[in-house]
């Protein structure tokens, strides 16, 4: 593997990672922005409220965030595998030469 691709690699991963972790932590105040707001505008009237759609809205908003970077994350890990294998494949065909 040549520096400019480990390079290269260990950013997509390191990246991925940071994706990942701040998917998590935005995860984390999602679910306690939820129950603040259940706990707030719902109070026990679960199937009543879902009519509302402001209210579903405001419920899910919260977690937004958490699935785009979970998609960048995922995006990331994608990206360096294939560039991984790339060179994996690309150095075991030069190994056999």
């Amino acid at each position: 593997m040549d520096n400019k691709t480990r390079l290269k690699a260990r950013e997509l991963l390191l990246r991925s990672r940071i994706y990942r972790f701040s998917g998590l932590v935005f995860a984390c105040l999602g679910v306690f922005i939820f129950v603040f707001l259940y706990l707030s505008h719902i109070e026990g009237h679960f199937w009543s409220s879902l009519r509302r759609p402001d209210l579903v809205a405001m419920i899910f908003l919260p977690f937004v965030p958490a699935a785009i970077l979970s998609m960048m994350a995922a995006r990331a890990e994608k990206k360096f595998m294939r560039l991984f294998h790339q060179d994996t494949s690309s150095s075991a065909g030069k190994k056999k030469q």
